[in-house]
């Protein structure tokens, strides 16, 4: 009789690859930023990373606004739905945070 340990432990052979990073959000065929971040076509014709999900990217393609804003400047003004508030915010520097796509070619 084989002992019980013997049936539930098994041997596995192979490596273990870790874990891929959360660059989720694809920006182009060769670029991505990180899950929650939005891509922002940036000045140099490059992409930079915007840390608000669905960011309003500024037409200097330096910075970035939040969600329901526009660039004005080096600010932003925040339009918040169903209320005639506004107000200003400083905007946010694009991040070089990208990651570029690894290509694969099948054979």
């Amino acid at each position: 009789m084989k002992p019980l340990l013997a049936h539930i432990i098994t041997k596995r052979q192979g490596a273990l690859q870790a874990d891929p990073e959360p660059f989720d959000v694809q920006c182009d065929e060769k670029h991505s930023c990180s899950l929650g971040y939005t891509c922002c076509e940036s000045s140099d014709g490059t992409y930079g990373c915007c840390e608000y999900l669905n960011a309003q990217c500024c037409k200097d393609g330096l910075h970035c606004c939040p969600r329901h804003s526009t660039c004005s400047g080096h600010e932003c003004i925040v339009h918040l739905p169903n209320t005639p508030i506004r107000y200003g915010v400083p905007t946010r520097p694009l991040e070089n945070s990208w990651k570029e796509i690894a290509s694969f070619q099948f054979k």
